[in-house]
């Protein structure tokens, strides 16, 4: 059953006195805050190696717009999100050592993501590895960083003290938990019975007290508890690509078609979380403020609780679902 249009309202937009500034990246960050890093127009962030660069990070919280300058960035394709009084910042791409899978020199391995202070300097690097899709963070400090389907890791081989770190290649790790040290990340998807190892997430919503996501090809309901309890649904959506939670219900924003023509064709469909699955309640088409329905895919999405945030074609715009 199709019920009426759910519509999108504005959440903010990237203040006009940026439009000579592209943008970088663009998120939501745990108190709603639109947060965007943007650069100068003749700055080059992608391609292997892209020169040091200078980007702002644009923090704006309703009315109040802040800025930060932060230099000497190498990031290619950087994720952005708020950390304590800072940020986090990661590549969304990656240098990985070439022929090696195990006994890999520290100095091989790419340090591509920061700790960044309040003023703007680095406090911290780590690698979190390739194909960086989604970087959040949750209200506990927390990064929750999904991957691409083609990600690759260095993580650090046992080493008797005293001897040279060596790292080894891993693979398919769809979902990582780091804490802001980089040490000991978790790989929640992991060693549940039954579960086959996916090689994505299409959607994750990093809420207060849990992380909901949507594994692929499982594409089952995966809730992750702050205690580090698991719990595995079978869904019947099955390319939805955002995902919001209130209480009992989780709400999925799914793409229809995948023709030029269908670009910005939405469903959202309301389900009722049970004990073993998630029950159909009502499906709606998505529409915009102005009752239109977007004219491309959403290029981000943040889903925290019962929020999901989108831009579509404009990266300057966000909308928020409810």
């Amino acid at each position: 059953m199709t019920g009426s249009p759910a519509r999108l309202r504005p959440w903010g937009a990237l203040p006009e006195r940026y439009a000579d500034q592209q943008v970088i990246s663009s998120t939501i960050d745990v108190s709603g805050r639109i947060l965007t890093l943007v650069a100068d127009a003749d700055v080059t962030y992608y391609g292997p190696k892209p020169a040091p660069y200078t980007a702002t990070a644009v923090i704006i919280d309703g009315s109040d717009v802040t800025e930060v300058s932060i230099p000497d960035l190498d990031l290619i394709l950087p994720r952005i999100d708020a950390l304590g009084e800072g940020f986090v910042l990661a590549s969304g791409r990656c240098q990985m050592p070439r022929h090696f899978t195990e006994n890999i020199p520290a100095q091989d391995v790419s340090q591509n993501l920061r700790i960044i202070d309040s003023d703007g300097s680095t406090r911290a690097r780590f690698h979190v590895g390739d194909a960086v899709e989604l970087l959040t963070t949750d209200r506990f400090g927390q990064i929750w960083v999904t991957y691409f389907d083609e990600a690759s890791i260095c993580l650090p081989e046992p080493s008797p003290p005293g001897a040279s770190p060596q790292y080894f290649t891993e693979r398919a790790v769809a979902l990582i938990r780091w804490p802001a040290t980089g040490e000991d990340p978790w790989f929640p998807l992991r060693g549940i019975d039954g579960f086959r190892p996916p090689w994505d997430c299409i959607a994750t919503n990093v809420g207060q007290h849990s992380v909901w996501t949507i594994p692929h090809p499982n594409y089952e309901f995966v809730e992750i508890r702050t205690n580090g309890e698991r719990r595995v649904r079978a869904s019947p959506v099955g390319r939805g690509s955002a995902l919001g939670i209130a209480g009992d219900q989780a709400t999925f924003v799914e793409g229809l078609g995948y023709e030029a023509a269908d670009a910005g064709t939405y469903v959202v469909t309301r389900c009722r979380i049970e004990d073993d699955a998630l029950e159909i309640m009502s499906k709606h088409p998505l529409v915009l403020p102005d009752g239109t329905r977007p004219t491309a895919w959403a290029r981000k999405r943040v889903c925290r609780d019962e929020r999901i945030w989108l831009q579509f074609g404009e990266e300057r715009i966000w909308y928020v679902l409810d």
